[in-house]
């Protein structure tokens, strides 16, 4: 089973904000918005990750 951590997914969201940023049309307002709780988005994400990952 493939272990994913919260350092795995800070890791991800920098990489997807520098994609973001870089693309055409980057939804700038969302991000900062996303960023405001970013610890408990990231958080939450992991929690539901490892719900599928039970359910799978």
């Amino acid at each position: 089973m493939i272990k994913i951590t919260i350092e795995d997914l800070y890791k991800a969201y920098r990489k997807a904000k520098v994609d973001l940023y870089f693309s055409s049309n980057p939804p700038l307002f969302d991000m900062a918005l996303y960023e405001d709780s970013l610890d408990k988005n990231l958080n939450l994400l992991l929690k539901k990750i490892k719900i599928v990952m039970r359910l799978g």
